[in-house]
């Protein structure tokens, strides 16, 4: 464009974020320097953009080593590392849940943090990125024993070898 000297000339309004695709983020206009001038020369004003890189998310989830015993996620969910963002491209190791063990009393035994189906570091993509971490339940292990006795008092006492055949602790 030309001015006629003497004149004060603002450059336009830009107010416009253009998606950069190629690159994977989004440029933002900053402003103009100067931001206006009186013309008494050929005059230059430069524009400044400043470019953001695309996040993409970084989630976590549990389940149940055993698909025949559901995980209580009410309990354990509260375990999960929080989900955040990453750039495109960034290594990730995923985060430690904040307990390892936990004491299941409804159905009497530890769950316990076996690990993630990635121990990483993966590489982010535009899809962002899930891991798995799965629990292993061990129910208590509660102490049974056996013991024989004879049906009547009147009968003789039972051979030691048939008690030690029979009794599953021997």
């Amino acid at each position: 464009i030309e001015a006629e000297h003497g004149t004060t000339v603002t450059p336009p309004v830009i107010t416009e974020t253009v998606e950069d695709d190629d690159n994977r983020g989004v440029w933002h206009f900053v402003g103009w320097d100067p931001q206006s001038t009186t013309i008494t020369d050929d005059t230059v004003f430069i524009g400044r953009w400043d470019f953001e890189y695309n996040k993409y998310p970084v989630t976590y989830e549990f389940k149940s080593s055993d698909e025949d015993r559901p995980l209580p996620q009410d309990a354990i969910g509260q375990f999960l590392p929080s989900s955040h963002e990453e750039y495109y491209d960034s290594e990730i190791t995923p985060h430690n849940p904040t307990q390892t063990t936990y004491y299941d009393q409804t159905n009497h035994g530890t769950w316990t943090f076996s690990g993630w189906d990635s121990k990483g570091p993966v590489k982010i993509d535009e899809n962002g990125l899930k891991f798995t971490g799965t629990w292993t339940f061990t129910a208590d292990q509660l102490p049974v024993t056996h013991s024989f006795k004879k049906q009547d008092d009147a009968d003789p006492e039972i051979p030691q070898g048939l008690l030690d055949k029979y009794n599953p602790s021997s």
